[in-house]
């Protein structure tokens, strides 16, 4: 164990997420609180777990129909042999990169509007040296800069005297027009103010939206990574959407991002006992948000196989059961016209738990008078 914190909490993600359920998945037995231990007997339940394990971003998916069937299909099958842990990309060695470039699109506090037709260039921010000084009066585009890498990384924008909020919040902006007359518009609490006429939608129409933020990293080796952006711009009936970036392609965790830009914002916002943006931040950092993930999809199944699934393959039961009576019955009038087709024993119930065995019987016999037949 790390003597940083903050690599405890990665160590135990590690450790409480798939490596715990691979100990559960294989029968063994895994220690807890007060020295007591959890453990799974059924060969059901250690297949579904495993299951889950090997489609963790399922945990916080919607169910489906295929999910739900493949889940059931497992009900009857040994649990796995191999119980490996799973690859995980966070166990590599702490990774530090280097920011070296900003670059920004309609960005309000570092960039003009423009016209919707012709944006102005883009604002382009490139950094030296390994600390970087920024000093300028108030409303010089401080704050700007340092908002428009952590909407960037993580979506959200710091804000002076209250929390973190996330980026696609508008609000209502009023404009006083040429004849005086005063008309209001959402807006994007990061798109510039329009300083053409031209750029001024009609009265309820929301301020025309196109910002993009691009951030340039390097790695130790100095090696430049892929640019990684984050877009902001509207639907066609208006909606602010924003397209995030890719940052699995540079290999950081995206907590990671958040305790060095919106965690230590949060701080002085923080109620003891509630439910806060930290809290579960950290609780994804350690791996229990994972479990409590998997614990409510687990749950949320459990409840659509009761009411739904199983109403359906009773239903199925009965159909194939109403099928297999009319295929016997034809079965035996054929027999009865047939007599030198008759073979030994009765025709097994559909619910018989040889009935299997005893179909496969009665096929060999048919299998054999075609083939003496012939």
């Amino acid at each position: 164990m790390s003597e940083n914190p903050i690599d405890n909490l990665r160590d135990i993600h590690l450790l409480t997420t798939d490596a715990l359920l691979a100990e559960l998945v294989a029968g063994r037995a895994v220690a807890i609180a007060a020295g007591n231990q959890l453990s799974i007997a059924s060969d059901d339940a250690r297949a579904i777990l495993d299951w889950y394990r090997r489609n963790p971003t399922k945990w916080t998916a919607n169910l489906n129909a295929g999910d739900t069937d493949a889940i059931i299909d497992l009900i009857g099958s040994p649990p796995p042999e191999d119980t490996t842990v799973l690859e995980d990309a966070t166990a590599e060695g702490r990774k530090v990169l280097r920011l070296v470039k900003v670059e920004a699109h309609r960005f309000a506090g570092l960039h003009l509007f423009g016209r919707s037709t012709e944006a102005p260039d883009r604002f382009v921010f490139t950094t030296g040296k390994d600390v970087t000084l920024f000093e300028g009066a108030n409303g010089s585009g401080k704050t700007s800069i340092v908002n428009a890498m952590v909407w960037c990384l993580t979506g959200h924008l710091l804000r002076s005297q209250r929390p973190p909020e996330l980026g696609p919040i508008e609000f209502p902006c009023e404009i006083t027009q040429p004849d005086g007359s005063v008309t209001e518009h959402l807006m994007s609490s990061i798109t510039p103010m329009p300083h053409s006429e031209s750029d001024i939608p009609e009265a309820g129409q929301p301020i025309f939206a196109d910002t993009w933020v691009e951030l340039t990293f390097a790695d130790d080796d100095g090696n430049i990574l892929p640019p990684i952006r984050r877009t902001q711009s509207r639907k066609s009936n208006g909606k602010i959407m924003e397209d995030e970036p890719d940052l699995a392609s540079i290999g950081v965790d995206p907590i990671a991002w958040r305790i060095a830009t919106t965690m230590p914002a949060l701080l002085p916002f923080l109620a003891v006992g509630s439910a806060s943006q930290l809290g579960q931040a950290v609780a994804r950092l350690t791996g229990l948000a994972d479990l409590v993930d998997l614990a409510k999809h687990a749950e949320k199944l459990t409840d659509r196989v009761a009411k739904k699934s199983t109403k359906d393959l009773e239903a199925d039961v009965l159909k194939v059961a109403a099928q297999y009576g009319q295929a016997a019955g034809d079965l035996q009038t054929a027999i009865q016209n047939y007599t030198e087709m008759a073979y030994e024993g009765p025709n097994p119930a559909v619910e018989d738990e040889n009935a299997k065995a005893r179909i496969e019987e009665v096929s060999v016999h048919f299998s054999s008078l075609k083939a003496q037949a012939f």
